[in-house]
């Protein structure tokens, strides 16, 4: 952050794939952090599956794909609902092993609960203002970033064998001509 700030930009809100020491080192220096929402959705898939078959799994499922159509309230509420309703299932153990029965869905359903804090900033007040006032849309999901960084590595193909100082150079001047 720091050689990107020396470069003139500021930086009023990261968002990152999931990260935890990124996370924490963007929150120590007061940025605030956006949780790609795509990035927690391929959690959830990863877990899940696309087409779960267990009733609970379907509903974890159904309330995370919501994630980008609604707010953090109505999704923290959905999902302590959806705790109440199968909590004591999701705490159930395997006698044998004495393992969590149902390991896959806790992760899923603590990684929501985990990222929730940062799932939503870009929906927080003071984001909104800086939006309205910038007339620049605040991301949800790194997916602006991901094609870019496509672009920039194809034209550092060519250079592969350059050091890493003229690399970083190239680098600061494909960040000099973004204007985005």
């Amino acid at each position: 952050t720091d050689t990107i700030e020396s470069m003139g930009y500021s930086i009023i809100m990261a968002t990152i794939d999931g990260r935890r020491g990124v996370r924490n080192m963007l929150e120590a220096r007061g940025i605030p952090v956006q949780h790609c929402q795509f990035h927690q959705l391929m959690t959830i898939t990863q877990c899940l599956t696309k087409r779960p078959r267990l009733p609970q799994n379907i509903e974890l499922r159904a309330i995370a794909l919501t994630l980008s159509r609604t707010d953090e309230l109505s999704f923290e509420n959905a999902l302590a609902d959806w705790y109440s309703k199968h909590g004591k299932w999701l705490k159930e153990r395997d006698t044998v092993t004495k393992r969590y029965a149902h390991e896959r869905t806790r992760r899923a359903y603590f990684s929501l609960v985990r990222n929730l804090p940062n799932l939503f900033t870009y929906q927080h007040d003071y984001m909104q203002e800086y939006s309205i006032e910038t007339g620049k849309k605040i991301a949800n999901t790194t997916s602006p970033l991901d094609c870019r960084f496509g672009v920039w590595k194809d034209k550092l193909i060519p250079h592969r064998g350059a050091s890493k100082q003229l690399t970083f150079t190239m680098l600061c001047s494909f960040f000099s001509r973004t204007t985005d």
